[in-house]
């Protein structure tokens, strides 16, 4: 199966110049015979989205866009996108961050975020209720989980991610061939060899390709470098995009 990694640079409520974006990328991704495209964490509508999600409208904008998406993506390729979505249980917050698969025009796969970082510039407990459950989406005979940015931090030493819950470990649980990892990690110096030495230790850990997919661009005062790459199990990075502009390479899965 081959893999694409689009690494682009959404603006936050940019609704129409996002789903730009990711029409245009996944068509480049069907021209170099990519199986699957993958885009970063809340691609739809940009990351951060602070106080925006107070706002009733801005979900359905959301949604309202991957339906277009739903309509315009090349039917002979899988796109990961992220959004933000209206919750699916009848408890805690009213929104989750979302990331789905369109496949054949159907929102084919959906997994909600589960570890919500409330450090450093980040808020997300405020508005997002954290997933119940993981899962798998499989496409060409391989099992592939989704683990949204946050969701692979808890091994760290950074304070605030002493989690209790380990999404990725339930997803090895499961018996996953791959680990795609969609973010919005923000820049700070020295950051990409820190991403690196994470998935290196969970490429081993889970014994599976790790695909971490990180947003460029800034919005407000966060910069994104974007720098997304692939890390083998013997920790080995196969392919990395550019530094600080969009990008889209192309991975073969072994």
């Amino acid at each position: 199966m081959r893999i694409a990694l689009a690494q682009i640079g959404s603006l936050i409520g940019g609704f129409d110049e996002n789903c730009r974006k990711i029409v245009d990328s996944a068509r480049k991704a069907a021209g170099k015979h990519a199986d699957l495209v993958l885009f970063p964490e809340l691609s739809v509508c940009g990351y951060p989205p602070m106080d925006l999600l107070d706002q009733d409208c801005f979900a359905e904008l959301n949604i309202r866009t991957v339906r277009q998406l739903q309509q315009l993506l090349p039917p002979d390729i899988a796109a990961g996108i992220g959004f933000v979505n209206r919750t699916p249980y009848s408890h805690g917050k009213k929104l989750v961050n979302e990331y789905g698969i369109i496949q054949h025009g159907k929102l084919a796969f959906e997994q909600i975020k589960t570890l919500l970082p409330t450090y450093d510039v980040f808020d997300e407990a405020r508005n997002f209720e954290p997933a119940q459950s993981r899962s798998f989406f499989e496409w060409k005979g391989i099992r592939i989980g989704i683990a949204v940015c946050e969701d692979v931090w808890r091994e760290t030493d950074i304070p605030g991610t002493a989690y209790l819950c380990d999404p990725v470990q339930e997803l090895f649980n499961l018996g996953i061939d791959l680990l795609c990892v969609p973010s919005a990690s923000p820049f700070v110096s020295g950051k990409l060899p820190v991403r690196q030495r994470l998935a290196a230790r969970i490429a081993r850990r889970g014994n599976v390709p790790v695909v971490y997919l990180n947003a460029v661009g800034a919005n407000d005062s966060i910069v994104f470098d974007g720098r997304s790459f692939v890390m083998l199990p013997h920790a080995e990075t196969a392919v990395e995009a550019a530094a600080f502009e969009e990008d889209l390479v192309v991975w073969d899965f072994p």
